[in-house]
C-alpha cells in the first residue's frame, strides 16, 4: 500500500473517543486505507455511505 499523508492524521486521531469519517471520490482508496489500518484492531463499527438505510441515518446530522 502506497503510505499517503493522511494515514499518519489518521492514526494519531485513532482512538480519541471521536468518530473518524472518512468521504471522498469513488475509487480513491478510502476502504483500502481504511482497511488497512483497522488491522488487529478488535471493536471496528463500519459504515458504508453507498447503503440507502446508513445514509439516512447521516441527512440530518449536525456537527457538534
Amino acid at each position: 500500500m502506497i503510505r499517503r499523508q493522511l494515514t499518519d492524521l489518521l492514526l494519531k486521531r485513532m482512538h480519541t473517543g471521536k468518530a473518524i469519517m472518512l468521504i471522498g471520490a469513488r475509487q480513491t482508496g478510502k476502504t483500502t486505507l481504511l482497511r488497512e489500518l483497522i488491522k488487529g484492531e478488535e471493536q471496528v463499527l463500519w459504515f458504508n455511505g453507498d447503503d440507502l438505510e446508513t445514509r439516512t441515518l447521516y441527512n440530518n446530522i449536525t456537527e457538534n
